[in-house]
């Protein structure tokens, strides 16, 4: 097909701090689609934790799972079709996401911000 795995070795993804890159590498343009499934087998909303940004004939998926566990992050794709209609896609990868630290639990608590006051003068406007 053209296209291989740039920043990982295996099907074992593993997050630190709730976030990782998947580099593809293409030489061809691809079609592709995600689909991801929590410890349980539920279908999650792919646009909340997988993003794609296509760079340099490059697929990068930007991965954030949204709190500490296991997923499964299917791949589809195929050479992007001269015509239009309804392709089906076949399954080109599949990964294990181990999350050891979601988002929220990585980020230090936020202190709350010093009050600053000022004293301001203010003038009455002449009539």
């Amino acid at each position: 097909m053209g296209a291989s795995l740039y920043n990982q070795e295996g099907p074992v993804i593993v997050t630190w701090g709730g976030f990782k890159q998947l580099v593809l590498e293409t030489k061809v343009d691809l079609l592709t689609m995600v689909q991801v499934f929590d410890a349980d087998g539920f279908e999650i909303e792919s646009k909340t934790m997988v993003k794609r940004k296509d760079v340099d004939g490059d697929i990068i998926f930007f991965i954030h799972p949204p709190r500490i566990g296991f997923y499964k992050l299917l791949v589809y794709g195929i050479p992007r079709p001269s015509e239009k209609g309804k392709w089906r896609l076949p399954l080109i990868a599949s990964f294990l996401i181990e999350s050891k630290l979601s988002r929220s639990d990585g980020e230090p608590p936020k202190e709350p911000e010093a009050d600053t006051k000022k004293k301001i003068r203010l003038k009455p406007r002449a009539r």
